[in-house]
C-alpha cells in the first residue's frame, strides 16, 4: 500500500453496491482469448450494463466469436474500425460507452469476478474520486483459470485513497489498464484519452493526467490477471533507449505553473528516474554519448545519488567496454 495512503476498513459496510459500468474491449488477433475476457466480464458478482468490443482490424477468428457471444447476449456488441492501435480503439469505445464508468480490459486479460463489486463498494467509499483501480497478478497463459480458482475466497484487503501516485509509481505499477476502472466524464474531458499511435506507455499518460487533477482510489484485492509471455506482448518486445512521449509530456507539463504543487516534488523525482533508466539502457547498448546527453539533462538532478550512480555505469561500460548493471531505482 502506498505509504502515505489512508487504509480502509476492507468490511462490505453491508451495502449492496451499484456501479453503471460499460466494459471496453479492444481487440486485435486475440481470437484465442477473446471469449474468456469477455466470459470474465459477463461473469461479474455486479453485471455490467454493456461490453463493448472493438475491433480494431482483426485478421483472425476474433470479431466472429464476438459475434456468436452477442446473439448469446444482448450486453455484448461489437463495433468495427480500420486498425488503427490499441489507443484508438480504446478511444472509440470510450465514445461508444453509455455507462457512467468505463472499465478497461484488454482482449487477453480476465476480471476475477468481484472486480466490478469491489469497486462499487469502493465508489461508495469515495465518492469524490474518478478513478477506481485494483491490484493486479501476472499469469502465464493457460494457468488463468487455476490462478482464478485459487483467489475466488480471497477475502477483501485493505483499500486506500492514493495520495503520493507519482512516488508510488518509481517502485512499480500497483495497477494497469485492465485493473482500472474511470468515470467517462473524466475520460470525456482529456480526450483523447489514450494518445494515439504510441505503443509503449500510452496508459500511463492517462493515469498522471488524470491524478493531476484529483486522487484516485486503490484496493489491493487482485482485480484482474494480466497475462504474460504472449508473442504479441508488446511489454517485452526489447529494451528501451529512447525516453517514452508519456513522461515527455509530464516532463513538459512540469514546466507550467498551473501544475499541482502536492505533485511536483514526486513528478519531478518520476521524471529524472525515468530518464536516468533511459541513459543506463543506452550505455548498456554502446551508446555511451546518448547516455551522457541523457545524464546531463537538468531533470536528473532531482535523484542525485541515482544520477551519480547511473555516471558510473556510463563511465564504467565506457571504459570496459561491455555492458555494466547495477540495480535500478
Amino acid at each position: 500500500m502506498p505509504a502515505s495512503a489512508t487504509k480502509d476498513d476492507p468490511a462490505l459496510d453491508g451495502r449492496t453496491p451499484v456501479l453503471d459500468v460499460s466494459v471496453v474491449v479492444p481487440l486485435f488477433d486475440k481470437a484465442p482469448y477473446v471469449g474468456r475476457a469477455i466470459g470474465s466480464a459477463l461473469g461479474q458478482t455486479l453485471a455490467p450494463r454493456e461490453i463493448v468490443v472493438v475491433d480494431d482490424g482483426s485478421r483472425d477468428d476474433g470479431p466472429a466469436i464476438v459475434e456468436r457471444l452477442s446473439a448469446q447476449d444482448s450486453r455484448v456488441r461489437i463495433v468495427r474500425q480500420t486498425n488503427a492501435g490499441p489507443s484508438a480503439a480504446r478511444n472509440r469505445g470510450i465514445a461508444e460507452a453509455k455507462g457512467a464508468w468505463v472499465a478497461f480490459l484488454d482482449a487477453d486479460d480476465v476480471l476475477l469476478p468481484r472486480h466490478l463489486e469491489r469497486a462499487g463498494r469502493l465508489a461508495a467509499r469515495h465518492p469524490e474520486v474518478d478513478v477506481l483501480a485494483a491490484a493486479y497478478r501476472e499469469v502465464a497463459e493457460g494457468r488463468q483459470d487455476e490462478i482464478a480458482r485459487a483467489l475466488a475466497d480471497e477475502p477483501d484487503a485493505p483499500s486506500c485513497i492514493v495520495s503520493d501516485f507519482f512516488d508510488r509509481w518509481q517502485q512499480g505499477a500497483f495497477f494497469f489498464t485492465s485493473s482500472a476502472i474511470v468515470r467517462r466524464t473524466a475520460l470525456e474531458r482529456l480526450a483523447p484519452a489514450f494518445p494515439k499511435g504510441e505503443k509503449l506507455g500510452e496508459d500511463h499518460d492517462l493515469w498522471f493526467r488524470l491524478v493531476e487533477s484529483g486522487p484516485i482510489a486503490w484496493s489491493e484485492s487482485v482485480g484482474t490477471l494480466y497475462t504474460i509471455g504472449l508473442g504479441s506482448s508488446l511489454t517485452g518486445s526489447g529494451t528501451v533507449t529512447d525516453p517514452l512521449p508519456s513522461y515527455a509530456r509530464l516532463k513538459a507539463r512540469l514546466a507550467q505553473p498551473d501544475f499541482p504543487a502536492a505533485h511536483r516534488a514526486a513528478a519531478l523525482r518520476l521524471v529524472a528516474t525515468h530518464w536516468l533508466n533511459i541513459a543506463r539502457a543506452r550505455a548498456e547498448a554502446g551508446d555511451r554519448h546518448g547516455a551522457q546527453a541523457l545524464l546531463g539533462d537538468p531533470v536528473t538532478r532531482h535523484r542525485p545519488i541515482y544520477r551519480l550512480r547511473s555516471a558510473a555505469i556510463v563511465c564504467a561500460n565506457a571504459l570496459l567496454g561491455r555492458p555494466v548493471r547495477l540495480g535500478r531505482i
